[in-house]
């Protein structure tokens, strides 16, 4: 069986620049491990395959396309604003064995649309860090996940669809701890996660993180 990593990069250049910086994390303490990029890019420095994303279906969600369409029996999806502290990929890879899917919560567990039959209890949950083999029931809610985006009945945002859907799923998932999609600087983190700017705020270049500044 075999298993490796995915990420997706259209548009901005500094989305595959920053994926590049990610892969790079991944490869210095993983060097083993096998690493897809799905882009309209060209530069194939660090990945170990790219599948090109024609012109025509470039959008800001083209990850859906990258976890569907993954090579991998078991894929771990990665935001390009991530970056490997501790070699902790191997170790996340077994919990497979006993679940389907492998997440993480929302920053601060937030419910930022409200769905009347979710309970707020139940809170969103982060599309940035998603560990999934490949299974016919899991491929199929990641389609729904897509049609349900795409379709924007009530948000632009991703998350409270996949909040929506898991919560209606009889899938099997683990909520992983917050050190594997840390947003704060100054607690303990095995992956960090950046996170974009919102839109008018200062663009910090990814290219510039190092292991002492995270």
């Amino acid at each position: 069986m075999n298993k490796g990593i995915v990420y997706a990069a259209t548009g901005a250049d500094k989305h595959f620049n920053d994926g590049v910086q990610s892969a790079k994390s991944i490869k210095k303490l993983h060097p083993e491990i096998n690493i897809t990029m799905f882009t309209h890019k060209k530069d194939d420095s660090i990945f170990d395959n790219i599948v090109t994303i024609p012109g025509n279906e470039i959008h800001n969600r083209n990850k859906f396309e990258a976890m569907i369409n993954t090579p991998y029996d078991q894929t771990l999806y990665l935001d390009n604003d991530t970056y490997l502290l501790k070699p902790v990929i191997e170790d996340m890879f077994l919990l497979l064995k006993k679940f389907d899917m492998v997440l993480t919560h929302s920053p601060l567990k937030r419910v930022n649309f409200i769905i009347p039959e979710v309970p707020r209890s139940f809170p969103e949950l982060n599309g940035g860090v998603i560990l999934f083999s490949k299974t016919e029931p899991v491929i199929n809610l990641l389609k729904e996940w897509e049609k349900d985006w795409k379709a924007k009945k009530f948000t632009n945002r991703d998350q409270p669809y996949l909040r929506k859907l898991m919560w209606e799923s009889d899938i099997r998932f683990y909520i992983l701890p917050e050190e594997y999609n840390q947003r704060r600087k100054e607690r303990e983190k095995f992956i960090y996660h950046r996170g974009y700017p919102r839109r008018g705020g200062h663009e910090s270049e990814f290219t510039e993180c190092r292991d002492e500044n995270i």
